[in-house]
């Protein structure tokens, strides 16, 4: 049941997303931010946000397909390794190190791509590959920024966690607005 809900919330992050930056766009615009806005990605475009996410999903689910048989194959180099079980250990732990970073370097690019999609989607009525693709290439055009921001998102993620993850309560709502933000300013400047 625990996986149906982690693969539920990762179809159902571009709906939400959507319904975020449609929320910020109205206070962008002057209007009076509302819960409904929260759900907007459920009757706006909804085809195109899911779609994202069954590709999201779908790219997250090969990640882990490499990543774990990387993994496995190290441990299991380490558990028939010979008397020498320190040199093995070594080595196995060496390869899992590099699987966990060809995963994240998988990430980086799947992660520019579904960044900006729910917006493409919705505003400029993207199907989820055009979205998808037009995302990857704005975050292309703006790798420094694009890594700095990670990397200060990062450590906000963390912050965020500490206290029982209640931080995200703030957080979440402000990488919303952030996307909005940059989502206007990459491709409407």
């Amino acid at each position: 049941m625990r996986a149906f809900g982690s693969i539920l919330g990762i179809l159902l992050t571009p709906v939400f997303t959507a319904g975020v930056v449609i929320g910020a766009k109205s206070l962008d615009e002057g209007r009076k931010l509302e819960i409904a806005h929260l759900f907007a990605g459920f009757t706006n475009r909804f085809g195109a946000l899911i779609a994202v996410g069954a590709i999201y999903l779908a790219l997250l689910l090969a990640i882990v397909v490499v990543s774990a048989l990387l993994t496995g194959v190290s441990v299991w180099v380490m558990l028939s390794a010979s008397p020498d079980l320190t040199g093995a250990t070594m080595s196995a732990m060496l390869s899992i190190l590099l699987a966990w970073l060809i995963a994240l370097a998988l990430m980086v690019p799947v992660v520019m791509a579904v960044w900006f999609a729910p917006p493409l989607a919705v505003f400029n009525e993207l199907g989820a590959f055009d979205a998808l693709k037009a995302s990857f290439v704005g975050c292309l055009k703006n790798t420094v920024p694009f890594l700095i921001y990670g990397l200060i998102l990062l450590g906000f993620a963390v912050l965020a966690s500490i206290p029982l993850c209640l931080g995200w309560l703030v957080l979440g709502p402000v990488i919303g607005a952030s996307i909005y933000t940059s989502y206007r300013d990459i491709y409407f400047t």
